[in-house]
C-alpha cells in the first residue's frame, strides 16, 4: 500500500544497509505478494557498495548511496545541476535522515529535503499503525514546497486504546523533540566534476 502509493508520487528507491539481497529474500520470505512491487524499484545496498571504504560506518555508507541515487537520478533524466530536487525519506534510524539532510548540500541549490523518522525497534502493531498513517500522509508531504522534518510519534493512549496503534488514527506527525546529530563533511564525495 505505501510503497504503490510513493509509486504514483514519484520515483521511488529503496536504499538499505543490509545486505544486497536482503530486501527481496525478505519480501520472498515474509511478503511474497509484494516482490512483483519489488521488481519495479531500484534496491540499493549501502553495505555493499560501501562497507570496504567505511568499514563499520553505516552513516557513512548511507551518505554516499543517497548521493549516488542523486547522481543516478540526474544522469537518467538529464537534470542539470541547477534543478528543483524534491526528496522524501521515510527510516527509522538517524543515519538516512541525518543522510538525507546532507546528502544534496552543493550539488544542488534548489532542494526541498523532506524527512520522516518512525519509531526505532516498533512493535508489529507500531510498525503497521505508522505505514497506516504515513501512507494517508504521503501526498501532503511530497506537495510541501521547503524542508520539513517529522517524526512519527504514538498519541498518548489510555490502557483500553493500545489496539489503536495499529491504525493511522494512533499516530501524528510532529517536529523532533531534538534535532538530528550533525554529519560530517569528510564522508561527502564529488558528485560532479569541477567547481
Amino acid at each position: 500500500m505505501l510503497l504503490t502509493s510513493a509509486m504514483r508520487l514519484g520515483e521511488v528507491a529503496i536504499v538499505t544497509n543490509a545486505s544486497g539481497t536482503w530486501v527481496q529474500e525478505s519480501a520472498h520470505r515474509f511478503m511474497p505478494r509484494l516482490a512483483s512491487t519489488l521488481s519495479r524499484l531500484k534496491v540499493w545496498s549501502a553495505r555493499s557498495l560501501y562497507e570496504h571504504r567505511w568499514p563499520g560506518d553505516f552513516s557513512a555508507w548511507k551518505l554516499q548511496t543517497f548521493r549516488d541515487v542523486f547522481q543516478h537520478h540526474a544522469l537518467a533524466y538529464n537534470k542539470p545541476r541547477g534543478a528543483l530536487v524534491n526528496l522524501v525519506v521515510l527510516g527509522d534510524s538517524n543515519a538516512e535522515i541525518e543522510a538525507a539532510q546532507t546528502a544534496t548540500k552543493g550539488l544542488w541549490e534548489q532542494a526541498a529535503i523532506k524527512t520522516v523518522k518512525f519509531k526505532a525497534a516498533p512493535s508489529v502493531s507500531d510498525l503497521l499503525g505508522e505505514v497506516r498513517h504515513i501512507a494517508q500522509e504521503l501526498g501532503k508531504v511530497v506537495r510541501e514546497e521547503k524542508s520539513i522534518n517529522f517524526s512519527l510519534v504514538p498519541l498518548n493512549l489510555r490502557p483500553n486504546q493500545e489496539h489503536l496503534r495499529s491504525l493511522p488514527c494512533g499516530w501524528e506527525l510532529a517536529e523532533p523533540s531534538e534535532p538530528f546529530g550533525a554529519f560530517y563533511s569528510h564522508y561527502m564525495e564529488p558528485l560532479f566534476g569541477g567547481a
